[in-house]
């Protein structure tokens, strides 16, 4: 919906400016920020922002922007709402695909009438909203859904390491970046015994 493409724009719009800027060095960021948080909680609480895509970009801003990260711009301007994040992240995570080897990914909601790129498989958008709710889930240190959602994007990634345009390269490339530098899995204890024939 029009509706939607509005918060998405939003959503995006602020994910770029927290990921060039901080507020320290930029304080004119907060106000901007806070308001676009508002107007995307104002929009999730009215129930018009439904699809994955618009969820995860959603979602990921607002767990950057309030509480849950260093950056946290608005948690200290009475802005954020936690009880409208948690469910969406619930309404999110009602939408995950479970893939091979426990891989988790999103994907859109139709692709009738829609650019080659949205039949590929895997699909572009599905790329970037996977890439966003893995990013999200580094915000909150939640390494399990990360490394599931980063393990279902290497999985598709093509013979030269991007995917399957050059946006949803982008934001997956940006999120596994994060994902390797962020987020420590524990390697199994292995023993091995070797012996002579």
């Amino acid at each position: 919906s029009v509706q939607e493409r509005g918060v998405s724009m939003t959503a995006y719009t602020s994910n770029s400016m927290m990921e060039c800027c901080s507020a320290d060095d930029n304080p004119g960021l907060v106000g901007p920020v806070c308001k676009a948080v508002r107007y995307m909680q104002n929009e999730l609480q009215a129930e018009r922002v439904t699809r994955p895509y618009a969820q995860a970009i959603v979602y990921l801003v607002l767990v950057k922007a309030c509480n849950y990260s260093s950056c946290g711009l608005c948690r200290t301007e009475g802005v954020c709402n936690l009880t409208i994040i948690a469910k969406l992240r619930k309404d999110l995570f009602e939408k995950v695909v479970i893939g091979n080897n426990d891989s988790m990914y999103w994907e859109a909601d139709t692709n009738v009438g829609q650019a080659y790129w949205y039949s590929r498989k895997p699909q572009a958008i599905s790329v970037e909203i996977t890439s966003y709710v893995l990013e999200a889930c580094l915000v909150v240190n939640d390494c399990q859904c990360a490394a599931s959602t980063a393990k279902w994007l290497n999985s598709v990634r093509n013979s030269r390491g991007g995917l399957v345009s050059t946006q949803d390269t982008v934001a997956a490339l940006n999120a596994l970046s994060k994902f390797a530098a962020g987020c420590r899995i524990t390697p199994p204890n292995l023993c091995v015994k070797v012996t002579r024939m």
